[in-house]
């Protein structure tokens, strides 16, 4: 929401992978694929992100990658949702100090102390 997508930022995208496993190991998500109700599809993916993509299915969805994607989508059609409604009463997007303190806190990490002045 600053501008450009943190989501799809390659090096971001490692570290929400990474957090998610961590997250996924102690969290265990069912998904249910309704066969006849289902396309086939194929993306192009490198190695490192069909790796964390099935290290995630395997944590989440007893190893079903379709159901991880699906996952995916729905959360993402839901962020989208959201982005617009923000977008539309006038909230302002997080700045970059913001977001970093949020990705900080995500990791497990202290966010920055803010310096407080004295009250006179």
């Amino acid at each position: 929401m600053t501008g450009h997508s943190p989501a799809r930022s390659s090096g971001l995208a490692e570290a929400i992978f990474r957090t998610l496993k961590c997250l996924a190991a102690g969290r265990r998500y069912t998904a249910s694929m309704r066969a006849g109700r289902t396309k086939t599809t194929s993306f192009s993916l490198d190695a490192a992100t069909l790796s964390n993509l099935r290290a995630l299915a395997s944590c989440r969805h007893k190893g079903n990658v379709s159901a991880l994607l699906a996952e995916i989508a729905s959360r993402e059609a839901k962020f989208a949702a959201a982005e617009a409604y923000l977008q539309k009463y006038g909230v302002p997007p997080l700045d970059d100090e913001a977001v970093e303190r949020i990705e900080t806190e995500w990791r497990g990490g202290e966010p920055p102390k803010r310096s407080r002045r004295r009250a006179a």
